[in-house]
């Protein structure tokens, strides 16, 4: 049920979303709202369901997977803010990522078992080097736009 309820809401913020004219300067920031918005309920959301699932197959493994989740969702922000050229969802990412590295040293590795901690750190670390190959891939990308949006 939780599916259903989650559901409804991210597809209403998203067709609320693409219904707005993107052209119209009066909607930019509700545009902003409401992209943020789903967003966050969709991590909500994926979070709540890989820990009730890690719960009930892989005790063992539910901190660290709910990190790799969080490692994987700041990834697909930081490509898309890159990609997009929009400079607030790659700094979500990367507050994503420094939350989730946080995550790691105080929280995961009191919780987790042997295995499961080697196979979470060889993921995130994975991870970690793929966010960084992305981000110095494309930095050309990005750090042009940004002196440009700053300077008058």
């Amino acid at each position: 049920m939780r599916l259903f309820d989650f559901a409804a809401i991210i597809a209403f913020l998203l067709f609320a979303l693409n219904r707005l004219a993107a052209g119209a300067a009066d909607t930019g920031r509700l545009r902003q709202w409401l992209g943020g918005s789903a967003l966050a309920l969709l991590f909500t959301f994926s979070s709540l369901e890989i820990n009730s699932i890690l719960y009930q197959y892989v005790p063992g493994l539910r901190s660290g997977g709910v990190t790799i989740l969080w490692s994987i969702f700041a990834l697909a922000l930081v490509f898309n803010g890159i990609k997009r050229r929009i400079p607030a969802l790659r700094l979500v990412g990367l507050g994503l990522f420094a939350l989730v590295a946080w995550k790691v040293f105080f929280v995961d590795l009191a919780r987790l078992e042997q295995i499961y901690r080697i196979v979470a750190f060889i993921v995130l670390g994975m991870l970690a080097l793929g966010g960084a190959f992305f981000y110095m891939r494309y930095q050309q990308n990005f750090i042009g736009n940004d002196t440009a949006e700053k300077s008058p």
